[in-house]
């Protein structure tokens, strides 16, 4: 089981989180293993694999079993309240080596032929995003964030959804980005076929 929470000081969000391990085979039959969050986000936070005493330092909401051949990972959605100006939201991967070592990020997640070990989608501190899990098509969708003018791109302080959903799908092993998918409120809109938007690519 893992455990996280946060509190709020003058400089923002501090989280803590700890490990439940079962060990039934040692002298203690619980295991507990501490996580430490990093103190500043590193360059290319998305390609790294991380450890208990690098954790990416989320709030999870929702974790997912996933089986991958004879072994299996879990992947945990999360929110970081950030600071005053953006939060984030995250899918990242846990796994555990063959002596229980803890290991945060995986190279799943597929966008633009590029693989990535975790997806942050960072967004307007005073602005909602959904992010769900939809079992029966094994498929994330969330909402796609676009700035509020085009001459902010890359601030992501102004970043907000944009009514249209973007989606990660499972498909060989691999969590694969799909652009505008359909949703079900769009097919339910009183006969309407739905709203297809143009393609877009995740900016972050």
């Amino acid at each position: 089981r893992i455990f996280t929470w946060f509190i709020i000081t003058p400089f923002g969000y501090k989280p803590f989180g700890l490990i439940q391990l079962n060990n039934p085979f040692g002298r203690k039959k619980i295991s507990v293993i501490n996580l430490t969050a990093l103190s500043e986000e590193p360059k290319g936070l998305v390609y790294k694999t991380l450890d208990a005493e690098h954790w990416p330092g989320l709030v999870y909401y929702n974790i997912v079993p996933v089986k991958k051949g004879k072994t299996s990972y879990y992947l945990l959605v999360g929110f970081h309240g950030n600071n005053g100006l953006t939060q984030k939201k995250s899918i990242d991967v846990i796994s555990f080596t063959s002596s229980g070592q803890v290991r945060f990020g995986l190279p799943v997640f597929m966008t633009d032929q590029r693989m990535s070990n975790r997806l942050i989608f960072e967004y307007k501190a005073q602005a909602n995003m959904s992010l769900r899990y939809i079992e029966k098509q094994k498929m994330f969708v969330f909402d796609h964030l676009s700035p509020e003018h085009p001459s902010l791109k890359g601030q992501y302080q102004y970043y907000v959804p944009d009514f249209s959903y973007d989606a990660y799908k499972l498909e060989k092993h691999k969590w694969v980005y799909v652009a505008d998918v359909y949703t079900k409120n769009d097919t339910e809109n009183k006969g309407q076929q739905g709203i297809k938007h143009s393609p877009k690519t995740p900016d972050k």
